[in-house]
């Protein structure tokens, strides 16, 4: 067999010629000859209408050679014949246009020997441009042909690690080549950035004392001994990018550049897993991490995201609400997996989300490391389009796949759900690179209606694409399904292959690959709001639970104590008059959903001034707020999928965006000069809200009314809401340095003794300096008063050190075993008899003005770390 390889070459092929001073083939011994094929297209992947022009290069004086084109599902394309030689390579052209798959092509010379290799044909990735922060990838681009590779297939966001240690890797000196090199090439590629960062530098880590088991011996995984080197690092990194937009070139095919100057970066991830076995250090301390991290980043933009770095573990989460942290981000990172994504989504919504939702305080998800795959990985391409209509019917925003395994690009044979292969010095498409490419160009802007009724076994979703109402179905076994059809319907498989329908009724063949059938009749749309409206109202998160979660009740039973008895039947008979048009007259059906945008609206307001009346924000009428919010965004979407094909309906004018942003940027400016730079937490939320919806807008071209509708609703919401809400001072707080302590693993210990110290810092990232008072409260069991210390803090920086004298009591002997909870396990102590293993310290404080410092938990460990040793001397008890 002869040696053949598929190489990535710069550049654009127009004549033979061009290829031709690239050739530098040798050969591989005397005896023998060797062809190459060279293309132009990384990972040898060509955009749907782009000529599939390759050239093939021999050693040998000359070489006839025949070809064939077949594809994933081993059907013929095209054939010929052609010649090269040494001094003449051959330009291989095919002459027919290629629908988007895989294919092969295979090659022999006259004396029968063969060889083959791959090509891919994928969507135009600046077509179907929408909200594209669900098209995302967790990998680290190092060469052009993977930065091209990942724009051809249409990625929208890379997640990629950008660590303490590996830009501090000397004290005090930052090296940001490696920061740089993939902010330049990913605002050139139109790629926005999930910034991941945390981990700690050797010479500011604090190492446990019980280094042992499974305890990482990592110098990364331990806490900082200090915050204030994080805040330097954060502080320098944020202002180094976060004030850069995406505004890539505008490309022939496109209508508006993808990304249309949104912040470069899409948000920042604090630590991931930090829950899990990436973070060895005190809780306490990456809350204070985390405090630091959303205060610093939110003083450069305001409007990108901090993401909770979890995988999803709800003692810690426990914690940070109880230590007052849940406002500190705006959304929860997750990393599901499994090959269900339907259950995998219900398992995470009645556990640590639940968290949140108790005190009121419900946060989105944000997948920021997934790996939802098929039990069979031959089915990976037909699982692509299944997975992003489950996260759409979800109502899902942020999902990267993850690239850890091999789930972007993997070794050949090995990694088995990898998208792309690497072979030596080339990237290898896979069918799987082709249909997630195919998934996002028709989901990424597909607005979601709702599901329709399917067959035990099998799933439908209802989209509306491009102004046409579109199934995408699958099921476990092989089963047909028939549609009544509107014009120009299309049923469109897995890998974006597309065939025009010419009759009123279709029987769609249903199976394990998803597929999709675009130009359903209208009266689908109307059974899916139906279905969806229900499903909003009657279960607790718009799915039916596994189990009930024990915070939160369904939304029409929330909403009758939040907002009125009526409200639920008020909402049905909305959506009766919304349908009841739709079998009419579709055209008015946008102005039907407005008027129930607006009724929802109505009810969030209404939630928020029965709350003034009773001087009490509760977390029902919070949780029943922050889901009406939701809810009136699904129906503006519903409303702009049918908008597209009426766009009188669907305009939104520059006088109309004003509108909108003067009212939120009013009410954010009156809040905090009102309150000496308190904030409405919640009330914020609902204006970032607010943003994101003019930004759908914005992408839009000034389509999207019904996004404008949701955005006015939220901002006249929020200001209800913060007529009611508890302002808070949320930047300037105090964090707690226990130098007379000891690092553990996932606590810090406090050894009973008469003289220890805690270091306190104020950060104020206000714009001018602050002074006031700040207490220290020691738990009862230690018998102490209440120290307090008076601190100046200077304008977006933090104090000196402030040094607060306590003490532990050292009663006599008998010292006893006791267990100190903690995250991951209990922690072996030895402490007087009288005293609990664990204990609670509480910094709290206010300003000169009168306003009040957030209060601040500690939990500690108490005693003296107990090796199995020394455990054997004492009684346990």
């Amino acid at each position: 067999m002869r040696s053949h390889t598929i190489r990535y070459v710069r550049g654009v092929i127009v004549a033979l010629t061009a290829l031709t001073a690239t050739c530098g083939l040798l050969r591989a011994d005397d005896a023998s000859c060797s062809w190459e094929v060279r293309t132009d297209k990384a990972a040898n992947a060509y955009i749907a209408g782009e000529p599939i022009q390759m050239a093939v290069y021999t050693d040998a004086p000359r070489v006839d050679l025949t070809y064939r084109i077949t594809d994933h599902e081993d059907a013929y394309w095209e054939h010929g014949s052609l010649r090269a030689g040494a001094a003449c390579p051959a330009l291989l052209e095919l002459r027919h246009a290629l629908p988007p798959g895989l294919y092969t092509l295979d090659l022999s010379d006259e004396a029968g020997e063969a060889t083959q290799d791959v090509f891919c044909v994928v969507p135009n990735p600046n077509e179907g441009i929408g909200d594209g922060r669900m098209f995302g990838l967790n990998c680290k681009p190092t060469s052009d042909e993977e930065w091209d590779a990942l724009t051809r297939m249409g990625t929208r966001v890379l997640r990629t690690e950008f660590s303490w240690p590996t830009i501090e890797g000397v004290k005090g000196q930052y090296d940001f080549r490696y920061f740089d090199y993939v902010v330049e090439n990913a605002r050139e590629h139109g790629l926005r950035l999930m910034i991941l960062t945390g981990h700690t530098p050797k010479a500011y880590s604090m190492p446990p004392v019980d280094r042992e088991g499974r305890v990482a011996d990592a110098w990364f995984t331990w806490a900082p001994a200090d915050t204030e080197p994080w805040f330097r690092f954060l502080d320098a990194i944020g202002g180094r990018v976060l004030d850069e937009k995406l505004e890539p070139a505008i490309e022939a095919r496109t209508k508006q550049p993808v990304g249309m100057g949104l912040p470069l970066v899409a948000a920042w991830e604090v630590w991931s897993e930090a829950d899990q076995n990436f973070y060895y250090g005190d809780w306490n301390r990456y809350l204070d991490m985390l405090r630091v991290a959303y205060c610093t980043l939110k003083s450069h933009d305001p409007r990108v995201p901090v993401v909770y770095g979890s995988c999803g573990h709800w003692t810690e989460a426990a914690y940070t609400v109880q230590a007052n942290c849940e406002d500190y981000f705006d959304l929860a990172a997750h990393h599901p997996g499994g090959t269900d994504p339907v259950y995998s989504l219900g398992h995470w919504y009645v556990n640590m989300p639940q968290v949140f939702i108790k005190p009121g305080k419900p946060r989105e998800s944000a997948f920021t490391e997934c790996y939802f795959h098929p039990a069979d990985p031959e089915r990976e391409a037909g699982f692509q389009l299944q997975m992003f209509a489950t996260l759409r019917a979800w109502n899902e925003n942020y999902f990267i796949r993850s690239g850890c395994l091999g789930g972007v690009i993997g070794q050949p044979g090995r990694d088995l759900h990898a998208l792309l292969w690497r072979d030596g010095d080339k990237l290898v498409p896979r069918e799987a690179y082709v249909a997630w490419a195919a998934a996002r160009w028709l989901m990424e802007d597909a607005f979601y209606v709702g599901p329709l009724a399917a067959r035990e076994g099998e799933q439908r979703q209802l989209f509306i694409k491009h102004g046409s109402p579109m199934v995408v179905a699958w099921g476990d076994r092989e089963r047909n399904a028939r549609f009544g059809l509107s014009a120009r319907a299309q049923v469109v498989d897995h890998m974006g292959r597309t065939k025009n329908l010419g009759a009123t009724s279709y029987d769609l063949p249903i199976g394990p690959d998803a597929i999709a059938l675009r130009g359903v009749g209208w009266d689908y749309v109307a059974e899916a709001l139906r279905a969806s409206t229900e499903l909003t109202l009657t279960t607790e998160m718009g799915f039916v639970p596994e189990r009930n979660s024990g915070y939160i009740d369904p939304l029409e039973q929330d909403a009758s104590m939040a907002v009125r008895a009526s409200f639920g039947d008020e909402i049905r008979s909305s959506v009766e008059s919304v349908c009841a048009v739709l079998a009419t007259r579709p055209a008015r059906a946008p102005g039907e959903l407005f008027e129930m945008q607006r009724l929802v609206g109505e009810g969030m307001v209404a939630a928020a001034r029965n709350c003034q009346a009773s001087d009490n924000f509760t977390p029902v009428a919070r949780n029943t707020i922050w889901r009406l919010a939701q809810y009136v965004e699904e129906l503006g979407m519903v409303a702009d999928g049918i908008g597209q094909s009426w766009l009188r309906m669907n305009n939104v004018s520059d006088a109309d965006m004003a509108r909108v942003i003067n009212e939120a940027d009013k009410l954010r400016t009156r809040v905090r000069t009102n309150r000496n730079g308190a904030e409405c937490a919640f009330a914020e939320r609902l204006l970032d809200r607010a943003a994101d919806q003019l930004d759908s807008v914005r992408l839009s071209e000034g389509r999207n009314r019904g996004a404008w509708w949701a955005a006015l609703t939220q901002v006249r919401a929020a200001h209800a809401v913060a007529s009611v809400e508890p302002a808070i001072l949320r930047r300037v707080f105090a964090v707690a340095d226990f130098p007379t302590a000891q690092a553990v693993t996932k606590g810090t210990l406090v050894p009973p003794q008469a003289d220890h110290q805690v270091a306190v810092r104020v950060y104020n990232f206000l714009g001018t300096p602050v002074d006031g008072s700040l207490s220290v409260q020691v738990p009862e069991e230690w018998d102490g008063p209440e120290a307090s210390v008076a601190f100046s803090a200077p304008a977006r920086g933090c104090t000196e050190p402030l040094e607060v004298a306590y003490a532990v009591p050292t009663n006599p002997m008998p010292w006893i075993n006791k267990q100190a909870s903690r995250p991951y396990a209990e922690l072996p102590v030895q402490l007087p008899e009288q005293l609990p293993a664990n204990a609670e310290m509480w910094l709290s404080g206010q300003v000169a003005e009168g306003a009040a410092l957030p209060d601040m938990k500690y939990r500690l460990c108490v005693g003296r770390y107990a090796s199995s040793e020394s455990q054997t001397q004492l009684v346990s008890r």
